[in-house]
């Protein structure tokens, strides 16, 4: 539909479950483009039912605080701030928020104060970027 796949999120809630699925284009993402291709995976979906029960089905843009889901997205956002939380503790932390540095093979490299820390892209549960706001205040004020 002309559209970059950007992830999915599968959510269990109370009684259902959230299928969370992210798309961006070339010139960003408006709610209309939401409803398009939320209609037409809607019908896919009710053919195919790809998952049992109920569920939700959410189209969003990835927005500023974008999850980063494909190890190319820590090599593409270099230089942004991203808050990542792992599977397994690395050095007592399991959340780590720091600078994209890049990636070296198949590890996350992070700028995180004055050292960069690196760990396996699969020991990443979750990660999105920080949106750094600019609250400075108005000369003479």
């Amino acid at each position: 539909m002309g559209y970059e796949f950007v992830g999915v999120e599968l959510v269990s809630q109370r009684h259902s479950k959230l299928l969370r699925i992210y798309i961006d284009g070339t010139d960003g993402v408006l709610i209309e483009d939401c409803v398009k291709v939320s209609n037409q995976l809607s019908g896919v979906f009710d053919v195919e039912d790809p998952i049992s029960g109920q569920y939700q089905l959410e189209i969003s843009s990835p927005g500023v605080e974008r999850p980063l889901f494909r190890i190319e997205d820590y090599q593409r956002f270099k230089g942004q701030q991203a808050s990542v939380e792992l599977y397994e503790a690395y050095q007592g932390r399991r959340k780590i928020k720091g600078f994209l540095d890049g990636v070296q093979g198949d590890k996350v490299l992070i700028q995180v104060i004055d050292d960069v820390v690196e760990f396996p892209f699969s020991n990443i549960r979750k990660a999105r970027l920080v949106a750094e706001l600019n609250m400075g205040r108005k000369k003479g004020s």
